[in-house]
């Protein structure tokens, strides 16, 4: 992953120089609020994606994020789920996606909102999706 910006006080990396950030951290047992459950579905979904591509974790103090030049997905946690927001160059209104924001006719990026319950919502379709959102920030 080259071409990377560090920032030097975080040591996060980003794909623009001097990109705006939050340099707070928490680990994703802070983040996920020290739910095994929860713990346990993220690292199902981080390992059957490492299978397929590479990427860099980053976390806030509110979320987990995924990056590869720029985040192409974004991990919060629910009552009752990990929602995870990824971006696609195209509409995909149907399920496991739940909502999608726009920002404007011209907006090349579109975010999708997925909520993750369970194993079973973890499947090759998730991964695909997420797959195609790391596609789109190179």
């Amino acid at each position: 992953m080259a071409d990377l910006w560090k920032c030097p006080k975080c040591g996060n990396q980003y794909g623009k120089p001097n990109q705006s950030h939050s340099c707070i951290w928490k680990s994703t047992v802070e983040i996920l609020r020290h739910d095994e459950f929860k713990i346990a579905l993220f690292n199902l979904i981080e390992l059957q994606l490492k299978d397929r591509i590479e990427f860099a974790s980053r976390n806030s103090n509110k979320a987990i994020i995924w990056v590869h030049k720029t985040a192409f997905a974004i991990f919060y946690w629910k009552r009752d789920s990990i929602e995870i927001r990824f971006y696609l160059t195209r509409e995909h209104d149907f399920p496991p996606v739940f909502k999608i924001m726009k920002r404007d006719e011209k907006a090349k990026k579109i975010a999708h909102l997925v909520r993750v319950y369970d194993e079973d919502d973890v499947d090759d379709f998730l991964i695909d999706l997420l797959v195609e959102a790391f596609e789109v920030a190179k």
